[in-house]
């Protein structure tokens, strides 16, 4: 039987090596687009459980409770902090998670680690609001940090626009320690923040978005800052330090 000479071996190899560059890149390109499907997916799933819960709540959709500051995820996912949501509208902890997110956290907690909500309830983003009462409809229920205040939520048969009401985002921490990780609200501010919680445009330069009627897109930095509650460029962020 005929052996290899280390010539043709080698010559073996660096065709292997060929081939598998010119494959990987694809490879990874697959993976990234069912890693965006799938977190559209997630999403669906998250703003139609807020849609139950705001059938069962005359139409409101939970955005913070300041009494035992829980964030909006608290009242979909059933965890061992006391909240238990109801039967028609709870989800897994994965489900408000973005797949592709590769400093997702694995355990719950009430504010990093998952997809944003839309944060209208102070200082920046509030002014926005209030500039585009008129496209939006005043749908905000409640005064952050008023006193006597304990619940946040918006109002859908308040919305004008509930198509181009983007309601969850893909989101991460701008800056600090935990850059990259997802957070519990997304502002248009600039500054006024700790860490910055930002829209992240994880999939392909673009962000996935839930809307109030419950569709989901992905978008891009234009497109984001052309909504009626635009997301200011400063805080639209593709590529962080950690992930380059």
């Amino acid at each position: 039987m005929a052996k290899f000479t280390l010539i043709e071996l080698l010559v073996v190899i660096a065709i292997i090596a060929i081939l598998a560059s010119m494959l990987l890149p694809a490879l990874n390109q697959a993976r990234q687009k069912g890693y965006a499907a799938s977190c559209q997916s997630n999403q669906k799933s998250v703003i139609q459980a807020l849609s139950f819960y705001a059938d069962d709540f005359r139409g409101a959709i939970p955005y913070w409770n300041n009494h035992d500051n829980a964030s909006w995820s608290l009242f979909l996912v059933r965890n061992n902090w006391g909240f238990r949501p109801g039967a028609f509208y709870e989800i897994p902890y994965k489900t408000i998670v973005c797949p592709g997110n590769p400093r997702k956290v694995g355990a719950y907690n009430s504010s990093t680690g998952f997809y944003g909500m839309l944060h209208i309830t102070g200082d920046g983003d509030l002014a926005a609001y209030n500039a585009n009462k008129d496209k939006t409809g005043a749908f905000i229920h409640g005064n952050w940090g008023g006193a006597g205040n304990k619940y946040e939520y918006f109002l859908t048969g308040r919305m004008k626009v509930p198509s181009r009401i983007g309601l969850i985002y893909d989101s991460a921490m701008a800056t600090g320690t935990s850059q990259g990780t997802g957070y519990n609200f997304v502002t248009n501010q600039k500054v006024g923040w700790a860490n910055n919680p930002a829209v992240y445009r994880l999939h392909s330069n673009r962000a996935n978005t839930a809307f109030a009627d419950g569709h989901v897109s992905a978008l891009g930095a234009e497109e984001l800052g052309s909504l009626p509650l635009p997301m200011d460029a400063a805080t639209v962020n593709s590529n962080f330090q950690w992930y380059k």
